[in-house]
């Protein structure tokens, strides 16, 4: 997990980081920051609508060439949202 001087800086982070919709884009076996850890983002970081999608199978880094239509697909759905106003496509995932 991440280390509790992580969290202490994250929380600290907070109170400066506007209420944005933010989109997570992970790869299911990313062992650089897993999934599970985002948790740990969506709730004490970010204030705004957090959609978090989770491409099966893809390690760090590699979900937008192993899951190109896909990856496209919820990229440009989240921004076209964003554009129109209505944060996140999703919702919190």
């Amino acid at each position: 997990g991440l280390g509790w001087r992580y969290r202490l800086d994250l929380e600290r982070a907070a109170a400066r980081i506007p209420e944005v919709p933010v989109l997570i884009l992970h790869g299911e076996r990313d062992t650089v920051l897993p999934p599970s850890e985002t948790d740990v983002l969506r709730r004490k970081v970010l204030r705004g609508p957090c959609e978090r999608v989770v491409f099966p199978r893809s390690p760090h880094v590699l979900a937008w060439a192993q899951h190109r239509r896909r990856y496209r697909e919820v990229l440009l759905s989240f921004l076209r949202a964003a554009e129109r106003g209505g944060g996140s496509a999703g919702g919190r995932r």
